[in-house]
């Protein structure tokens, strides 16, 4: 029998991509098995409508997925498969595609969220195969479970059926989790006494949550209506929070994070009380409900009751953003009001996202705490977007979650580095990003900060490791400024 072996590279990993195949093998009665390797998914199959298959991984791909090149060969191979099947990914290999960046909660994983009857409501790491945390809490790629932090995380039973059931959203969802085997939060005072009720996991697996989640997030709008600071550890880091209409929150905010005049973003709780206050259009809303949901920059409407000369001193637009993971949305569906949703950082620092580096460093900002039980290795800044006035370009003005660290451009680079010699590229002082080229791919950090600031030197370092470690390279060639403070 004739056996096809198709290579698929691009963002492949970490997508639903394998699921995806392997029901679609169901669909067209085709035998072998799909896997990741290190260029992509490699699937081995044989059967008759191999050329309908193909055009329906074209055409039906998950969305957050992007495809290079789809190659295919065919062997006289004596070997009869009984079934198609998800075969492990491969031990100790280094992998040579883009990487997945975090991805935006979807709209099935956010009617979970608000569905009281759903075992997983107000649960805010409830993510599938299409949604949630993945290059901020992957330890090495190929994005298996077993290489990420959510593997401190052992699926309960009803987990267990999900990731197994062909027909589930959650088949083969590597950051699969629910109150009963999941993640925990709590609410401290910034002296770390304890406020919230320990969300405990229900007696029985299946059972729903008392709702412990939903105590917490209503005690922290509670502060947060009385006008104190949030520190809030998100999926990519920690954020400060305060309420966007009380001017003397604001200013307060402004005072300790020493930040004289750059202005806020705002989290708006729905897209409908944003275009009460800006000029929203189509273009705007779809960066919102795309998997990036980058903080979108866009012109004032009706300030309102907005603190407006608190959050964007003598400017005429804000940074708008849409709550893209379950922390945010829960947040801002029981707040109500639009927030203040800033990087939890001192002005100049990196991004937080260790519960005791957040604790030392932001104790004299925040009033309170929200921390919660999920590492985060790659802490991430939100991307900063806008677009052009007359022709509507999008402009990327910061690249982080959501975009970080992938750059598409292989062809190019392919007749740029015929040599495919290994480089690093160490970025400019200020606002400073790497660039690694360990493979065939381009690799461009999320945005770091400033090199004046030691502990943004300290970031910029344990990303290079982190991605030396990834890739399994040593840089060739390692460009820098010319700058004569860089010889030093």
């Amino acid at each position: 029998m004739t056996t096809h072996i198709i290579h698929i590279s691009g963002r492949v990993q970490g997508v639903g991509f394998r699921p995806f195949v392997f029901n679609l093998a169901q669909k067209f009665e085709l035998k072998g098995w799909v896997s990741n390797d290190e260029n992509g998914v490699i699937i081995t199959v044989q059967g008759k409508n191999i050329t309908e298959f193909l055009d329906s991984i074209k055409e039906e791909k998950p969305k957050s997925s992007q495809i290079l090149s789809i190659k295919m060969e065919t062997s006289e191979n004596f070997e009869n498969f009984e079934t198609f099947f998800i075969k492990p990914t491969p031990e100790n290999i280094v992998v040579d595609i883009p990487l997945t960046p975090d991805f935006a909660t979807c709209p099935d994983c956010e009617r979970e969220l608000f569905d009281p009857e759903n075992r997983r409501y107000f649960y805010p790491f409830t993510t599938c195969t299409q949604c949630g945390p993945r290059y901020a809490i992957t330890e090495k790629f190929p994005f298996e479970r077993e290489n990420t932090c959510i593997s401190r995380f052992q699926m309960c039973p009803s987990c267990l059926h999900e990731y197994q059931t062909p027909a589930d959203i959650r088949f083969h969802s590597q950051t699969n989790t629910c109150p009963h085997c999941g993640i925990k939060i709590i609410l401290t005072d910034h002296s770390g006494k304890i406020l919230s009720p320990l969300p405990c996991p229900p007696q029985k697996d299946g059972e729903k949550n008392e709702n412990v989640y939903q105590k917490i997030f209503s005690l922290l709008a509670e502060k947060l209506a009385e006008g104190k600071i949030v520190a809030m550890k998100n999926t990519s880091g920690y954020l400060l929070l305060c309420d966007a209409t009380n001017a003397k929150a604001v200013a307060e905010l402004r005072k300790r994070k020493r930040r004289p005049a750059k202005p806020f973003a705002v989290l708006f709780p729905t897209l409908d009380k944003m275009k009460n206050y800006l000029h929203v259009k189509d273009f705007h809303e779809q960066e919102f409900l795309s998997p990036e949901a980058p903080i979108c920059v866009i012109k004032i409407k009706n300030a309102d009751d907005l603190a407006i000369n608190e959050i964007a001193p003598n400017m005429d637009t804000i940074g708008a953003m849409y709550p893209y993971t379950g922390m945010l949305k829960l947040t801002a569906k029981t707040f109500g009001k639009p927030l203040i949703a800033t990087s939890g950082n001192l002005h100049g620092s990196p991004i937080c996202s260790d519960e005791n580096e957040a604790i030392d460093r932001l104790k004299s900002i925040a009033d309170f705490f929200v921390h919660h039980t999920l590492e985060i290795l790659h802490a991430q800044d939100d991307s900063v977007i806008m677009f052009s006035p007359k022709f509507h370009r999008k402009i990327i003005l910061r690249r982080a979650r959501g975009y970080a660290p992938n750059f598409f451009f292989a062809d190019e680079l392919a007749r740029k580095n015929p040599e495919k010699q290994k480089i690093l590229a160490l970025g400019a002082d200020l606002k400073n990003t790497i660039t690694a080229v360990p493979n065939n791919h381009a690799y461009i950090s999320e945005y770091l900060g400033d090199l004046e600031n030691y502990d943004t030197l300290l970031r910029r370092e344990k990303t290079i490791e982190s991605y030396e470690k990834i890739f399994d390279f040593q840089a060739e060639v390692v460009l820098r400024d010319k700058h004569p403070m860089f010889e030093k």
